[in-house]
């Protein structure tokens, strides 16, 4: 891509994540702090829906099944963490309310942690902020990521099994770290922007890993970006 072209999309994307809205003074932050648990044995999903704000997602192999911490600065707009057990599989549910509006005046800062050892399958959909997503859980197989507009980053650098993710992207700039000792295929589509590996601008619609096809353990990701950047680094 012209590097003209490229800065200038850029500069449009970042100036578009949060403008437009004149929040006047900042409201005081209400803090809470919430969890939920399954059975040891369970293998849950988690869905997880925010309407715009900074999300920081952690999964691990220690704790509850879901802990929270949520800061938010309008009480309508209060998310609620709750367990759903009336189907085969337990579903770990965080929801807040709709009101597009006010979402876009509000403020929300969310830190969640799960137990990868029992929730193994994630679905998280973001309008628009930032969304740092970091999986660890040895039992975690599968996760889908959306984000309407923003900064998303991924780290699966700690990921002990194999895999497979799909995210989405509509405007911003995605980052990918993954791990160089296990075999990973991405397959990437950019409407308008570019994809760079480790620093080097890339062309082919698919980066695999040299060791792909003898790797114990893949990971293979589907990512789609309309407008904007992905940035994939291996460690």
């Amino acid at each position: 891509m012209n590097p003209a072209l490229r800065r200038s999309l850029l500069a449009l994307l970042s100036t578009s994540w949060f403008g437009g809205c004149d929040d006047g003074p900042p409201r005081p932050l209400e803090v809470v702090h919430t969890s939920v648990d399954v059975a040891a044995e369970a293998r849950a999903r988690a869905e997880l829906t925010m309407a715009g704000g900074d999300l920081h997602v952690f999964v691990g192999d220690a704790g509850p099944a879901a802990e929270a911490e949520f800061q938010f600065d309008w009480e309508p707009m209060r998310p609620k963490l709750e367990v759903d057990s009336t189907g085969a599989t337990p579903l770990v549910r965080i929801t807040q309310p709709a009101i597009p509006d006010e979402a876009r005046r509000s403020r929300n800062v969310w830190r969640v942690s799960y137990d990868g050892s029992r929730v193994t399958d994630y679905a998280l959909t973001q309008g628009v902020g930032a969304c740092a997503l970091t999986i660890t859980g040895s039992r975690v197989d599968q996760f889908d990521v959306r984000l309407g507009t923003g900064a998303l980053s991924i780290d699966l650098t700690g990921v002990v099994r194999s895999l497979k993710g799909r995210i989405e992207l509509n405007n911003g700039r995605l980052v990918l770290q993954l791990p160089h000792r296990h075999g990973v295929k991405v397959h990437r589509k950019i409407v308008v922007g570019y994809a760079t590996m480790n620093g080097e601008e890339q062309k082919d619609a698919i980066w695999t890993s040299a060791n792909y096809d003898t790797a114990p353990i893949r990971i293979e990701l589907d990512a789609l970006v309309l407008g904007g950047e992905i940035e994939m680094k291996t460690q």
